[in-house]
């Protein structure tokens, strides 16, 4: 049987993929890495202390904890926020090699915008692409960032870096973020993110000067309700993908997952998770089920109609 360690936020919105990785994550690190396979296919993520990883455009690879190579687990397309591309499976049990993109190591971090190792995050989180750009949140410094991959160029696209924080809607560099975590990209390049701390969904629209709006929740009200648009509320929203029909939201300390309809802006409840403290981390769609990673240490498979959980992978309580 297949077992995990510290899986949470490694399960990101933009890649139908799951990392194995143990608890202290590269986060702290401040780093975003790039495995890449022989294949040449690239995946990008944002955190560390990585044991193992799944890449390349195909099915959904598990990483054993037992540092074996990568096996086919189902398969599922791969998805870049929202947009379903056609699978090309990677050769089986191929290992991934990592080397860093942008920032620098640090237990520190720091705020500079510049090229590769020019950059500098702190505590990068949730990270999305259109396939040009790669738009990260970085949480700590209270912003979203963007990469250019041809270049490695890190510049800010939205929010003022800031540890305190805020939560102000209006152009792209005036807008303000509380600990943004998850993020997701639809077909038409507009971004979504979990606003964790403000307990809240944005939008960053990509047209024109762009702008954040606030699409669902109250700023710093926590609670949870269902509701449209602002009468809806959240507790600790973590991560997010979306279908283009719908957001899907977990909630950190709430342990359900909430659904967006994009057109009515409507909050539902998808699903509740049985157990107390099991709370829902990362997410992603491959457009017929959801894929959660839990802090049981199981990955989860949701119907997006019915809200029915499965476990696929690992077992509740054991790493």
């Amino acid at each position: 049987s297949i077992r995990f360690s510290g899986v949470a936020r490694m399960f990101f919105s933009c890649f139908n993929r799951i990392i194995d990785a143990e608890q202290q994550s590269e986060e702290q690190r401040h780093i975003m890495k790039r495995f890449q396979s022989p294949l040449s296919i690239t995946l990008f993520v944002a955190t560390l202390a990585v044991t193992a990883v799944s890449c390349g455009k195909g099915p959904l690879l598990v990483q054993p904890s037992t540092g074996a190579p990568p096996k086919v687990n189902t398969p599922n397309p791969y998805l870049i926020g929202g947009t379903i591309q056609n699978p090309t499976p990677p050769a089986i049990g191929t290992p991934a090699t990592a080397t860093t993109f942008a920032g620098v190591s640090s237990l520190t971090g720091g705020y500079a915008d510049g090229v590769g190792s020019a950059a500098l995050f702190d505590n990068p989180q949730g990270i999305t692409t259109n396939g040009k750009l790669l738009f990260v949140a970085d949480s700590q410094n209270n912003v979203i960032r963007q990469i250019d991959i041809a270049t490695q160029a890190v510049s800010l696209l939205a929010g003022v870096s800031s540890h305190t924080g805020g939560s102000a809607d209006g152009a792209l560099t005036s807008a303000h973020f509380s600990w943004p975590m998850g993020m997701t990209i639809d077909s038409k390049e507009d971004l979504y993110v979990a606003d964790s701390s403000n307990h809240t969904i944005r939008k960053i629209s990509r047209d024109g000067s762009g702008s954040v709006s606030t699409i669902a929740g109250s700023a710093a009200v926590q609670g949870s309700a269902n509701g449209i648009g602002p009468a809806a509320r959240f507790n600790m929203p973590m991560h997010i993908t979306t279908d283009n029909s719908f957001l899907y939201v977990t909630e950190n300390v709430a342990d359900q997952i909430r659904k967006i309809n994009l057109a009515t802006l409507e909050v539902t409840t998808l699903s509740v998770m049985p157990g107390a403290n099991n709370y829902l981390m990362g997410l992603t769609t491959d457009g017929t089920y959801l894929y959660v990673t839990a802090s049981n240490q199981t990955i989860l498979k949701v119907d997006r109609s019915t809200g029915a959980a499965t476990i696929i992978a690992g077992s509740a309580g054991s790493s």
